[in-house]
């Protein structure tokens, strides 16, 4: 392989880790988000093709590090994307059954809004002490929890931290939407969601995932208020 062959490769390479990380933001877009198989089988393409030219020059450790974070959008796809698969992650859910871990994921799969709300409590059960009032499922819990979301999302999470950051808010953040506005969890090939009625759904772990990504902007308060207007038409309870 002469230079100009190794650094073509080396540019290849950049460009498809670019793509691929792209493509991976591109699922938590609501604008793109109906064609989230799409832009997951893009992400495995192009993290696939620099996996392969990072082994083909001889970067081992970019190689591993490049299959670790591919790993890690296969999972984050199976666990909040994907059909059957997006149920609420075993190692996510608070507190786990005793057993193996064969069983507890069977009995996720069996019963897996069990786990959502057991989730859900668990994070009212831990901002009770922080707060001056009575943590619950209120608009003024929510738009605490906001605020704290905002100040930890700045700090150096790692994948499985924000994963269970979405996990455990998002279980969270739906109660409060059934609470407030009524609805239902459900399943669809998106992942889980409160349902309303026949064309009003709204996504909780996906909206909490934005937020950690892109601040306040995404905010999921103002996602949590705007389903009156926007999804029910009609005043919140709250």
């Amino acid at each position: 392989m002469t230079e100009q062959e190794r650094q073509e490769r080396l540019e290849r390479m950049r460009q498809c880790i670019k793509l691929g990380e792209d493509s991976y933001d591109q699922l938590y877009e609501p604008r793109t988000h109906s064609n989230s198989a799409g832009h997951y089988s893009d992400a495995k393409d192009f993290f696939g093709e620099a996996i392969g030219l990072a082994s083909e020059l001889g970067l081992n450790d970019q190689a591993q590090a490049l299959s670790e974070r591919l790993a890690h959008i296969k999972a984050v796809f199976r666990s909040q994307f994907s059909g059957f698969d997006s149920s609420p992650q075993a190692d996510s859910v608070a507190p786990p059954p005793t057993g193996s871990s064969e069983s507890v994921v069977s009995d996720i799969l069996a019963d897996p809004v069990r786990f959502i709300r057991a989730n859900a409590a668990s994070i009212v059960s831990a901002c009770r002490p922080l707060t001056d009032f009575e943590f619950n499922y209120s608009a003024g819990s929510v738009k605490w929890l906001d605020s704290y979301l905002e100040k930890i999302r700045t700090q150096r999470l790692n994948d499985a931290e924000r994963d269970q950051l979405v996990s455990n808010i998002g279980s969270y953040l739906g109660e409060a939407i059934i609470a407030t506005y009524g609805g239902a969890w459900s399943q669809d090939e998106f992942g889980w969601h409160i349902r309303f009625d026949e064309k009003n759904r709204a996504y909780p772990f996906t909206k909490v995932a934005k937020q950690l990504h892109n601040g306040s902007e995404d905010s999921i308060f103002g996602f949590y208020s705007s389903i009156a207007l926007l999804i029910l038409n009609r005043p919140s309870k709250a």
